[in-house]
């Protein structure tokens, strides 16, 4: 969260201890729940769109 991120890839195996984070966390981030790790890994392609920030470099 420091850093920005405004999603979290989740396995589907801890989705009940997700209840346990806080609330402050949880308003500020949207959880992306994965049940296979190739489901994941294009879920995470595909966040570079949708949620994370897209860093770019600097020409200066």
């Amino acid at each position: 969260m420091d850093n920005g991120a405004r999603c979290a890839l989740i396995p589907i195996e801890n989705k009940r201890h997700f209840l346990e984070v806080s609330a402050d966390i949880v308003e500020r981030v949207d959880p992306i729940f994965y049940g296979d790790p190739v489901v994941a890994a294009r879920k995470a392609i595909g966040m570079k769109r949708s949620c994370a920030p897209v860093c770019t470099a600097s020409s200066t």
